[in-house]
């Protein structure tokens, strides 16, 4: 017989769902939060190898076509309609970069090959806030999905020549962890970038292998019962993991070395404690667990995860103007209740419900993957003019592109990272309210800085720069060639304050070093040159103090690259311009939110009405004249 139904499951589902929102919302007590999909692998392994031993049990045989059958009917529907929903998502409010990488974000999903991809696009998941892409969520399903693609057909052999022999079965799968977790320590040891760890199959692989164990050895006959003693071992032993748990959830950092050196193992070996615990028929992870909520939120917790990426992108700081509490309390009431309509109106209906089955699903599958692939493909190629047409419909402040010439004032883009592409929507508003200036545009892109070459150290993690990054003088000049701006602002800075090591140096350096000066001094000429090329005044930003207590260095780092920007004046006095920025906010603490380094929601509209609007207008009229020459 399979697995019976176990309530604790549901609960112990729901518990990671709660940690991963909590994280995805980066409250403080929660930065280890996305251990929560740790905890969701173990959980998957053991569930799975359940199903396919009790169907062994029955007929001495797994059927492989009928479980992928059961798996696509669970997983695929709601995938392609979340799917759906981040097209429209990247059409409504995507970044220029979110549309171009749609159709191979989209690809990735559809061919379970997510995890691979996000690699290959250097999209670091401890970036996740300053770079994130719609998908980014999709790796561990795409994970799962390989799981389940490779899992059955291993087992069933396995079976077949252990003669169902759990010992021999157990000691393959245990045999295959260790070589999981070896292969996470190796890739370290080598040196290898911690997304490898993170994001691999193989290095991942032992979470969902440790559940697979537990199955083996667990025997749910009915009627039997664990004596006494046992059952008050798993409920201390249930109890301290689930505490344990808890508190790696709200200590452990992305950054923790130790986490790519067996902490993913230790996640799912105090999940596998818990979930045997929670199985007991009396006990208090029993009791907690199946908790009516919990168990609630644990059956529709496929749908909230698949759901809730855009909708915490969709529902943003600088979008709704909330605190971090009714922030989450929003977004944690849209997910839900885009995961309960889902699951009680459209996954039911395919999975249980009699609907699209055999050969019409598949054709259903194919032409829905298909069509939504199509229109990925379509906006990508047609923006950035659709999403100029579908933003002006919705009245929504950051427009890229958007071509108004109100007014004899200036028509204004910008350009740099995160924290610029906030200002871009005081930008918009300001030149909206005010129509002293046009807003012709913005090329922002998150997580990337002005510096194209070698390795940069965030947090203790090395990093390159992704292909994006590296790429921003062609992006910027497509921009320039469409939009052909009066005045081109820059601000950047986070990602190039931080120590690098340049390509053929062995040494790390940090500004102040005049070899990286020098370096930086010649990244940001080039930028002045390339924005100026079309006749426009480069107006440069220096950039706010940064209050970022994992990076020590940042603030210093900081002073040198603001007189490295003053400088840029005086190198280029007919084309360049400087606003102290960083002076006018650094004497107001409050404009800063609560990561240091970008701004507290509503202030960049408040820096555009009181401060930085009459500034660009007056650095624009001063040089004029000399733009005219």
């Amino acid at each position: 017989m399979g697995l019976p139904h176990q309530p604790g499951l549901d609960g112990l589902r729901g518990v990671a769902l709660l940690g991963v929102l909590a994280f995805h919302s980066q409250f403080s007590w929660a930065v280890g939060g996305y251990l929560g999909v740790s905890t969701f692998f173990t959980l998957s392994g053991f569930l799975i190898t359940g199903l396919l031993l009790g169907e062994w049990r029955r007929g001495e045989r797994i059927d492989v076509a009928v479980f992928w059958a059961r798996r696509f009917r669970r997983l695929t529907p709601a995938a392609l309609l979340a799917l759906a929903g981040i097209v429209l998502f990247a059409v409504a409010i995507g970044t220029p970069n979110q549309l171009a990488a749609l159709p191979g974000d989209v690809l990735s999903c559809l061919s379970f090959a997510t995890n691979w991809w996000l690699l290959t696009t250097s999209y670091s998941y401890a970036q996740i806030f300053d770079a994130p892409s719609p998908v980014q969520h999709f790796w561990s399903l795409a994970i799962e999905g390989q799981f389940y693609l490779v899992f059955p057909f291993a087992l069933s052999g396995l079976l077949a020549i252990a003669g169902g022999s759990r010992l021999v079965i157990g000691g393959v799968l245990a045999a295959l962890l260790a070589g999981s977790l070896a292969t996470g320590f190796i890739l370290d040891a080598a040196g290898a970038e911690t997304d490898r760890i993170y994001y691999g199959s193989d290095t991942r692989a032992a979470e969902l292998l440790l559940g697979s164990l537990v199955a083996v050895g667990w025997r749910p006959e009915p009627g039997r019962a664990a004596g006494r003693g046992t059952r008050r071992a798993w409920d201390v032993l249930g109890v301290g993991a689930f505490v344990a748990l808890l508190w790696l959830w709200s200590t452990l950092p992305l950054t923790s070395r130790w986490l790519y050196q067996g902490g993913f193992g230790l996640n799912a070996a105090l999940s596998a404690v818990v979930m045997i615990a929670a199985m007991q028929r009396t006990g208090p992870m029993r009791t907690l667990l199946a908790w009516r909520a919990l168990r609630w939120i644990g059956r529709v917790s496929y749908g909230g995860y698949l759901y809730h990426w855009p909708v915490y992108l969709w529902l943003s700081p600088e979008r709704t103007n909330l605190g971090d509490g009714p922030l989450f309390a929003l977004r944690l009431a849209f997910t839900l209740g885009l995961a309960a309509v889902s699951y009680e109106f459209f996954e039911k209906a395919i999975r249980v419900g009699g609907v699209l089955r055999g050969r019409t699903a598949a054709a259903a599958w194919l032409a829905s993957a298909a069509l939504v692939l199509a229109a990925a493909f379509s906006v990508s190629e047609s923006a950035p003019d659709v999403a100029v047409d579908l933003r002006r419909s919705l009245a929504l402040p950051n427009v890229p592109y958007d071509q108004r010439e109100d007014g004899d004032g200036p028509r204004i883009a910008i350009f740099g990272d995160s924290v610029a592409m906030q200002l871009s929507g005081g930008l918009a508003n300001w030149t909206t309210e005010t129509g002293d200036a046009g807003f012709a545009g913005m090329n922002c892109t998150l997580a990337c800085g002005l510096a194209r070459n070698g390795i940069i150290r965030i947090k203790g993690m090395d990093h390159r720069q992704r292909r994006i990054c590296r790429e921003w003088e062609k992006n910027w000049r497509e921009t320039l060639e469409t939009v052909r701006p009066d005045l081109a602002i820059v601000l950047t800075g986070f990602h190039d304050v931080a120590p690098r090591k340049l390509p053929g140096d062995e040494n790390w350096r940090v500004l102040g070093d005049p070899v990286l000066d020098e370096y930086l001094r010649s990244e940001m000429l080039a930028a002045v040159d390339l924005l100026s090329s079309h006749g426009a005044l480069v107006v440069w930003l220096t950039h706010p103090p940064m209050d970022v207590k994992s990076e020590p260095g940042h603030a210093g780092a900081v002073k040198r690259f603001n007189e490295l920007v003053r400088e840029l004046a005086h190198d280029r006095p007919d084309t360049a311009s400087v606003v102290d920025l960083g002076a006018y906010v650094g004497s107001r603490s409050e404009m800063i939110g609560t990561d240091g380094v970008h701004f507290a929601p509503g202030k960049a509209d408040a820096i555009f009405r009181a401060w930085l609007g009459p500034q660009l207008l007056a650095a624009w009229q001063a040089a004029r004249p000399k733009l005219a020459l």
